[in-house]
């Protein structure tokens, strides 16, 4: 038997499943498929209000189809989305997305792929020349133009535990006020190394804050001073609203807290050696800001701040990190939290 995804579009099992779940049939229902990560999802998510307004007129609908993991988001940002649909094997799915983008048409019943990378060898597209990392892109492919607005994807956060985070994450010692998150990791960036945050972890410490830092793959143990803790999205979004800072290595969980909350928060970005995967094709890594992204966003970026050749002697990138600490601790202190 042939795999899925050597099939047609409409032949593959995968679009059966997806039309099977859908009320009424696939005639009214745009299909959006997005394989990657949480940064491209949330930036579907903030022109799908965009795309309803100019498409969506006589009661077509908005199916969203991601991985399991993205499926988690549903609860707070599914505004604009009529039904989320979630597959669990991210490579199946990632390979359905290239085989359709060959047949890119924008209209419902079908499927559409939202990532720009399935497009590389689709000349109706790339000639553009459009940068796969440009929100232009995608409004190129949801057929919006190019002055149309992102908005906040995220609905309300009633469906957060508050009364149960608050419980776990703070007590008399560990206050909002005192606190800063850490994100310390990122799919699109090779992983930093641990001295990297030790450093920053150790200025945080020394200026009496309490550090809450994220493991995830790519790191088993916080650094020394910092309490490790495998966050769920929910908590990341908790956190954001209420510690006194959150510092993240560029990811898409940077765009998670700038959709989740007005603080400022502060993105830590590598140079453009470090970049993997499609962003290795990125010519301006400052372009991938989500000051870039979403208009309303308030983002403190800190750019080459590490490369492949940076060593733990190197006296330049120590003062760098130190100097981060240093902006972060006064923006803090201006905004008048008390510890």
């Amino acid at each position: 038997m042939k795999p899925d995804w050597a099939f047609s579009p409409g032949e593959s099992t995968i679009y059966q499943n997806i039309v099977s779940r859908l009320p009424s049939g696939a005639a009214e229902w745009y299909i959006f498929l997005e394989p990657y990560g949480i940064g491209d999802c949330l930036l579907n998510l903030s022109l799908f209000g965009n795309f309803k307004e100019t498409y969506c007129r006589h009661g077509e609908k908005i199916c969203y189809v991601t991985t399991t993991s993205l499926g988690k988001l549903e609860p707070f940002f599914s505004k604009d989305v009529d039904i989320w649909l979630t597959f669990d094997n991210p490579i199946v799915l990632f390979l359905y997305n290239e085989l359709i983008s060959h047949r890119y048409e924008l209209r419902t019943a079908n499927p559409i792929s939202l990532a720009p990378t399935t497009y590389y060898k689709s000349s109706k597209l790339m000639n553009s020349a459009i940068s796969e990392l440009d929100v232009g892109f995608k409004r190129l492919l949801l057929g919006l133009p190019a002055s149309a607005p992102t908005r906040k994807s995220v609905t309300a956060f009633s469906n957060l535990d508050s009364k149960n985070l608050e419980e776990k994450f703070f007590n008399d010692i560990c206050q909002p006020e005192n606190t800063i998150l850490i994100i310390p990791h990122a799919q699109s960036c090779s992983r930093l190394p641990e001295w990297y945050w030790n450093i920053l972890v150790s200025g945080f410490k020394t200026a009496g804050f309490n550090i809450y830092f994220d493991i995830f793959n790519f790191y088993n143990v916080a650094p020394e001073g910092a309490r490790g803790v495998k966050l769920a999205f929910d908590e990341i979004i908790y956190l954001s609203q209420h510690v006194a800072a959150t510092v993240s290595y560029r990811s898409g969980l940077t765009d998670l807290i700038a959709n989740s909350t007005s603080k400022e928060h502060y993105c830590l970005y590598p140079s453009k050696d470090l970049l993997l995967h499609g962003y290795a094709k990125c010519s301006d890594v400052k372009k991938t800001t989500t000051n870039d992204f979403f208009g309303f966003v308030v983002e403190n970026s800190f750019f080459d701040t590490i490369s492949k050749e940076t060593s733990e002697s190197d006296p330049i990138v120590i003062s760098g990190l130190q100097r981060v600490v240093e902006i972060v601790l006064s923006k803090v202190e201006k905004a008048g939290v008390a510890r």
